[in-house]
């Protein structure tokens, strides 16, 4: 969990406390019982967002995919999150937007354009990983 669920979670418990619920997700009508459903809650966060047309819970696990995948999210981390046995069952729910193709297609061209040798050391500013090799270490 992030920190920030922790202090969400941690401030529903102290409310929980304060009324005195065993549940820190309590139905909206009885604090005796515990939330049954976020259907209810996520049709109307739709409603009142003025969200047209269908969106279902399930389509979120799909942005929380394509969003993880596009800031550089390690691949086999996301798939074990999403509880997927393979990497290529996680990249069925990444849909990559139209300015991440464009910024890719523009590394092709520059690598295109100054080859090889100017893209390897493009990379490898970026990376920062200490190799030790026997040559070296000769």
């Amino acid at each position: 969990m992030t920190a920030n669920v922790v202090m969400i979670l941690t401030k529903r418990a102290r409310e929980a406390a304060r009324i005195d619920s065993p549940f820190v997700f309590v139905a909206p009508h009885d604090t005796q019982k515990p939330f049954g459903s976020v259907k209810k809650a996520h049709r109307g966060a739709v409603t009142r967002a003025g969200i047209k047309g269908r969106l279902r819970l399930y389509d979120l696990r799909h942005t929380f995919t394509t969003r993880s995948a596009a800031s550089g999210g390690d691949l086999p981390a996301l798939s074990a999150l999403l509880g997927h046995a393979s990497i290529l069952m996680s990249m069925r729910y990444v849909h990559p937007a139209t300015e991440q193709k464009r910024v890719l297609i523009e590394k092709v061209e520059k690598f295109r354009e100054q080859g090889v040798e100017a893209a390897e050391i493009e990379r490898n500013q970026r990376v920062t990983t200490k190799v030790t090799t026997v040559g070296l270490v000769n």
